[in-house]
């Protein structure tokens, strides 16, 4: 998989779901 997208992005477009979803774990 060819990913061409700077890695910034691609870095937040990974944490950005992590850190929502264990946020909405904690605080639930």
């Amino acid at each position: 998989m060819l990913i061409r997208r700077p890695v910034a992005e691609v870095f937040e477009a990974f944490v950005d779901p992590a850190i929502t979803s264990r946020f909405w774990f904690t605080r639930g």
